[in-house]
């Protein structure tokens, strides 16, 4: 029970950091620079935009030495698949969606990379959206955006707007500088907030116990 537990709480945790980093990213993006880059996979060729604060998108000319962003592949190299599961599922989905991942998708675990996004249905379940990619796909777009001089931050199915952020990454923004600092802010307000919450338990808790001995004398 208590190794369950322990999943259960790391879950919510990953989930909350992953939910909080999402929402700081952008802040810390529009902090680094009004414009942005991205690398679109079209037909079997990569296109250089420059977005602009407006959302206008500006195709460039490659190389763009020393450029960084978002890549999106071409709209058939990635699936999709629509899931449904109890919304006490939720702590647990990483695990559970790892041990159906080759159920849901043509390649080996191992030659897969994949995103999901959640959200809760009307009737209480939760609806999981899965996009994936075979490895060697992603990698091969990812080295063909390098010889152009731009590092993908973050790579995501295609098909989409090109001035339009990624809903899905694949790389869940590992690489992705802007989601890197959320994520050390994020982990360090938990690390504070443990440092102050966990003593005051721990006081709450000899306090308790206090208590109940000095009610238990009483009675006697």
């Amino acid at each position: 029970m208590l190794g369950a537990g322990a999943v259960a709480l790391a879950g919510v945790f990953r989930n909350l950091a992953d939910d909080l980093a999402a929402l700081a990213a952008p802040l810390f993006a529009r902090a680094g620079g009004p414009r942005r880059r991205v690398a679109v996979a079209e037909g079997d060729a990569l296109a250089l935009y420059e977005i602009a604060p407006d959302g206008a998108a500006r195709k460039l000319t490659p190389p763009v030495a020393g450029a960084s962003g978002a890549l999106t592949l071409p709209p058939g190299a990635t699936l999709r698949r629509e899931l449904s599961f109890p919304g006490a599922t939720r702590p647990y989905l990483d695990a559970v969606l790892d041990a159906r991942l080759d159920r849901l998708v043509p390649w080996a675990p191992e030659r897969v990379v994949y995103a999901y996004r959640q959200e809760d249905a009307a009737d209480g379940a939760l609806k999981v959206e899965v996009v994936a990619a075979a490895r060697e796909t992603v990698e091969l777009w990812s080295a063909r955006a390098e010889a152009a001089g731009f590092t993908p931050t973050g790579i995501g199915p295609g098909g989409a707007d090109p001035a339009a952020p990624l809903a899905l990454d694949l790389w869940r923004g590992r690489r992705d500088p802007a989601q890197a600092r959320a994520r050390r802010m994020v982990a360090g307000a938990a690390a504070a907030s443990a440092l102050v919450l966990l003593p005051l338990a721990g006081w709450s808790f000899v306090a308790l116990g206090a208590v109940e001995a000095r009610a238990a004398d009483l009675a006697a």
